[in-house]
């Protein structure tokens, strides 16, 4: 915790009555992420389920890894391209069961 609130039990202000028990004993905190290089969006290109939402993201594939090691990377392939794979064509389909 950075900040302990100063009211409630045993504190400056509101220490004492229903003010005290509802208001007291809070406190702030903050959570912080830092990183670095550019973010990493990855987009078919195309409306590939069909839902009318914009270009769709590809689906990982099992057990590949979207790193390469330093010495594979070049402008062209700078993370492994057979980690992702596109969705298939039109997926959401409608059935009676969802009219």
């Amino acid at each position: 915790m950075l900040y302990d609130l100063p009211f409630g039990k045993s504190h400056k202000y509101l220490n004492h009555g229903v003010a005290g028990g509802i208001l007291g004993n809070w406190g702030l905190s903050s959570i912080v992420t830092v990183s670095t290089g550019f973010p990493l969006n990855i987009a078919a290109g195309a409306d590939r389920s069909n839902t009318g939402h914009g270009y769709d993201r590809p689906n990982g594939v099992s057990g590949a890894s979207l790193s390469l090691d330093s010495s594979q990377r070049s402008t062209a392939e700078w993370f492994n391209i057979q980690a992702v794979a596109c969705n298939p064509w039109a997926p959401m389909e409608t059935s009676a069961a969802t009219r």
